[in-house]
C-alpha cells in the first residue's frame, strides 16, 4: 500500500513524464504558476477519457507536455486587444483553458496567488454556439439541419451530457492542429 506521498508521485508522475522541474510544482505547488498546473493536472487524473484527449494531443505534436494548452492562441489575442495597464496586471497571474468537465471560468484563490481558469467545455459550446447562430457573424450559408445539430451539441456540452472528446472524433483525426476550425478567430 502506498503511503499518500508516494501515491502522489506516482498519479502525478503520470503527468510529469520525466519532467522533474514539472513533478516537484505538481507535488509541492508554492507559487500561482505551480497550482495552475495542479489545477490543470487533477481532472486529467480523475477521468480517463479527458487523460487520452491530452495524450492525443501530445501525440499528435500539437503541444510539448500534458499540460499545455493548445488553444492559448485565444488569449494571447484578447491579451493584444487591451491597454498596457492591464497586461501589466495579467502578467502576475497565470490563467489558460483546463481540460475537464466542469462548465466554468472562474478567479481562484490559491496559496500561493490567484489564477484564472476558463473551462474547454466553455470554448466547446461556444463553438457550437457560433455555429448555430451565423447570423451574428455574417456566415448565413450554414445549413438549417447543422444549425440545429450545433445548438443541440453546445447545450449538451453546457449540460455535461455530451462527450468531451471531440477531437478523438474520426472525422478530425486526419486534421492537424492549423486546418481545425476555431470558434473565436473563424477559420
Amino acid at each position: 500500500m502506498l503511503d499518500p506521498e508516494e501515491n502522489d508521485r506516482l498519479w502525478y508522475g503520470l503527468i510529469a513524464r520525466g519532467d522533474d522541474e514539472l513533478l516537484s510544482s505538481l507535488l509541492k505547488p508554492t507559487r500561482s504558476e505551480d497550482f495552475f498546473l495542479r489545477l490543470k493536472a487533477e481532472p486529467l487524473l480523475d477521468h480517463p477519457r479527458l487523460f487520452r484527449v491530452a495524450r492525443k494531443r501530445l501525440q499528435a505534436g500539437e503541444i510539448t507536455s500534458l499540460l499545455d494548452d493548445p488553444h492559448r492562441f485565444d488569449f494571447e489575442d484578447y491579451l493584444d486587444s487591451i491597454d498596457e495597464t492591464s497586461k501589466i496586471i495579467s502578467d502576475w497571474i497565470p490563467f489558460g483553458y483546463v481540460l475537464n468537465n466542469q462548465p466554468e471560468a472562474v478567479c481562484v484563490r490559491t496559496d500561493g496567488g490567484a489564477v484564472v481558469i476558463v473551462s474547454e467545455v466553455l470554448r466547446n459550446a461556444l463553438f457550437f454556439m457560433n455555429l448555430g447562430f451565423p447570423e451574428f457573424f455574417d456566415c448565413d450559408d450554414t445549413p438549417q439541419d447543422v444549425q440545429s445539430s450545433a445548438l443541440a451539441i453546445a447545450g449538451r456540452t453546457m449540460m455535461l451530457d455530451e462527450a468531451l472528446d471531440f477531437e478523438l472524433d474520426p472525422a478530425l483525426l486526419h486534421k492537424s492542429g492549423s486546418e481545425r476550425t476555431s470558434p473565436f478567430r473563424g477559420q
